[in-house]
């Protein structure tokens, strides 16, 4: 294996222990599952064309031996390997709630997002399917573009949602330009989008953009207000404002 591609595997572990899988980009994490399948390649070519094919890890993981081998650079080995690894994960779902994170204020929404979208350089929009108590149960990729909130992409979004059991969801958006302003486009959609969302009894608890001068909520903002009364009796959402002094920035507590 040539020498800088045992430095760039060396950082993207780093990375993975520092910030917590959670946080990586969805190519990241394919290119790390392929290192014990392909250990002396370069990775990257075969987790974007992965992501490309199955659109998510979840995808990629739940993906058939057949299916994975359609892909430019997956073998049979690589296949048979991702398989395991997607069975491995089905038996994760079925870990105790407490081993998730806990997104159930906005001081930990601003530390999960933050630490999320820390890398990254381009537009893109992710839906976190909460449970009741506001453990994370899965994300989803709306869009990797500004326009994420046409009807092809909020249908794969609820169907997300509605998979998952979600009794909440939080929109994440990554935005490189600076401001505390929120545009017309996503006001509108995130509304009609609550509106779908509360018609299957899951309430949006907020639309957080970061941006490069921090987290800007659309709910503590006042724009959510009437997304409040769609839904009865969330309780996750009537605490999402409170303070809480004690929290250390650890959202696994």
């Amino acid at each position: 294996m040539p020498v800088s591609m045992e430095g760039h595997r060396a950082r993207m572990r780093l990375r993975a222990e520092s910030i917590g899988a959670e946080h990586m980009r969805p190519q990241e994490l394919v290119e790390m599952m392929l290192y014990y399948a392909l250990p002396r390649r370069d990775t990257r070519e075969q987790a974007h064309a992965l992501i490309g094919a199955f659109g998510s890890v979840e995808g990629v993981l739940a993906a058939s031996e057949q299916e994975l081998t359609k892909v430019r650079g997956i073998g049979r080995r690589t296949a048979a390997w991702l398989r395991a690894l997607g069975e491995m994960v089905e038996a994760y779902a079925d870990l105790d709630a407490m081993d998730r994170p806990r997104i159930n204020n906005m001081r930990r929404t601003d530390a999960f997002l933050s630490q999320f979208f820390q890398n990254a350089d381009y537009p893109e929009v992710w839906q976190f399917s909460l449970n009741a108590g506001g453990r994370l149960l899965g994300g989803q990729r709306i869009s990797d573009c500004a326009a994420w909130g046409e009807e092809e992409y909020l249908r794969d979004a609820l169907s997300a949602a509605l998979s998952s059991r979600a009794h909440s969801v939080l929109i994440g958006q990554y935005s490189s330009i600076p401001g505390d302003q929120f545009e017309h486009y996503d006001r509108e959609h995130t509304i009609g989008y609550a509106k779908t969302l509360a018609a299957a009894d899951i309430q949006l608890l907020d639309h957080v953009i970061i941006r490069p001068d921090g987290a800007h909520s659309m709910y503590a903002a006042g724009k959510l207000d009437q997304v409040r009364l769609w839904v009865e009796n969330n309780s996750l959402r009537e605490g999402y404002l409170l303070a809480e002094p004690e929290f250390d920035g650890d959202i696994y507590d």
